[in-house]
């Protein structure tokens, strides 16, 4: 599907489908309120038996969308070159994988499998503007810290502050 097939997917106002009482959820992208089925489902877990899923928080349009502009993006940047460290962790491929390496209590070496990719594009979300690579978690870690300089920096003021109550 090209650039042009997704952007039609969002041109249908689907709004008056939207019956009332229907379940409905807010997408973290366009901010409709849209119905549940909307939504993909993420993250199978099991607990007790019982298997769970979490709704996505961004409706599927938008999800296709943004899909389709990271398979632009890794086509244009590529990855890294070799022995790239990331700019945040400064840990290397290697370092970063070790981190899977456990062992168990009969003492065998047990490397745990690598989901997700070692190196990530980072871009900025208003503008799509290619930052550089990261890897996954201080990709991760930055966006839950909102992506944004004022929240990075209230973090660095609650550790000081904390930093100077114990001493």
């Amino acid at each position: 599907m090209d650039r042009n097939s997704l952007d039609q997917l969002t041109l249908f106002n689907l709004e008056p489908i939207i019956e009332k009482n229907t379940l409905t959820q807010v997408c973290n992208t366009c901010d409709k309120e849209l119905p549940l089925s909307y939504f993909n489902t993420k993250g199978k877990f099991k607990e007790q038996n019982k298997r769970y899923s979490y709704l996505d928080k961004t409706c599927k349009s938008c999800d296709s969308i943004e899909r389709g502009e990271r398979k632009l993006r890794e086509k244009k940047y590529g990855m890294p070159p070799k022995n790239y460290r990331c700019p945040i962790c400064e840990r290397n491929e290697k370092e970063i994988k070790n981190n899977l390496i456990k062992v168990d209590e009969n003492r065998n070496v047990v490397v745990r499998d690598f989901k997700y990719p070692v190196w990530v594009i980072d871009h900025d979300h208003d503008t799509g503007e290619f930052r550089g690579f990261l890897c996954n978690s201080c990709n991760t870690g930055l966006g839950a810290l909102g992506d944004n300089k004022k929240s990075i920096k209230k973090v660095l003021t609650y550790l000081e502050k904390a930093e100077k109550n114990n001493e």
